[in-house]
């Protein structure tokens, strides 16, 4: 049985495609969580003040910094340009 070389691209282009397009939909609806949620909590800080909410707000914080760094370290491959670790 012979496999078929653009046959073959053209299920992976597609998969990765469908992967891509599904990613893009999560982080959309992680985003407007995100807003739904740090929009409520100013809300509450501007009302009641920031002391009761401050320990919430240093926590999200440092989970959204983290969600980014592993967002942007993800995005970056090695051996390409401007990618990757630097030694």
């Amino acid at each position: 049985m012979k496999i078929n070389p653009i046959g073959l691209n053209r299920l992976r282009n597609d998969a990765n495609f469908q992967f891509h397009a599904e990613f893009r939909k999560a982080r959309t609806q992680l985003d407007e969580a995100y807003y739904a949620i740090a929009e409520r909590v100013n809300a509450f800080v501007v009302i009641e003040g920031a002391a009761s909410y401050e320990p919430f707000i240093r926590k999200m914080n440092i989970n959204i910094a983290k969600f980014n760094l592993l967002a942007t370290q993800a995005s970056k491959k090695p051996g390409k340009r401007g990618g990757g670790i630097a030694e």
